[in-house]
C-alpha cells in the first residue's frame, strides 16, 4: 500500500500521543511510570497546540494505520522546535523521515523563522547532519536566515 503524509488537526491529537509513548517505551528502559496518563498530558499538549497555532505536525499513513509523526513547534514566533519525530521500526529507511523533515523545514522557511532546533536521537543524527543541522553543545541547530 501507498503511504499518505498529510498535516495534522487537532482531531489527530491522540493519534500523535501514540506515537510519541511508542518512541518513549523504545528510548526510556526504565519504561513510563504512569503510561495512560502521560498518553493524556500529551494528547492534551498536541491538541492546545494545534488549536493554538504553535504547533504544526504531520502524519505517515499506511492504509489507516498511523507510522511515523514530526511537529514543530512555533516559539516566539522566529523559532522553531523539531519534535516528536518518530518512525516506526517497520518503516524506517524509507524516506519517511526525510519527507516529513523536508515539508517541516518548508513550513519553517514559510513562516520565515530564524532557525530550527533539536534534540536528537543517535539513531536520528545522521539524518540532522544531511538536512543541514549543525551540532552545538547537546542540541543540533539550522540557520534558516543568514
Amino acid at each position: 500500500m501507498e503511504l499518505v503524509y498529510r498535516r495534522a488537526t487537532p482531531a489527530d491529537a491522540d493519534t500523535l500521543a501514540r506515537l510519541r509513548v511508542e518512541f518513549v517505551r523504545i528510548v526510556k528502559d526504565s519504561g513510563i511510570p504512569d503510561e495512560a496518563e502521560y498518553k493524556r498530558a500529551l494528547s492534551r499538549y498536541f491538541r492546545r497546540g494545534l488549536l493554538r497555532l504553535t504547533l504544526v505536525a504531520w502524519l505517515c499513513f499506511d492504509g489507516d494505520d498511523a507510522v511515523a509523526s514530526m511537529a514543530l513547534r512555533i516559539d516566539r514566533g522566529v523559532r522553531g522546535y523539531v519534535m516528536s519525530v518518530y518512525t516506526r521500526p517497520a518503516y524506517r529507511r524509507r524516506g519517511v523521515a526525510s519527507r516529513l523533515l523536508g515539508v517541516l523545514i518548508e513550513e519553517a522557511k514559510g513562516r520565515k523563522l530564524e532557525r530550527l532546533s533539536l534534540h536528537p536521537t543517535a539513531d536520528g543524527l545522521p539524518l540532522y547532519l544531511r538536512f543541514g543541522f549543525r551540532p552545538f553543545r547537546t542540541i543540533m541547530i539550522l540557520r534558516l536566515v543568514p
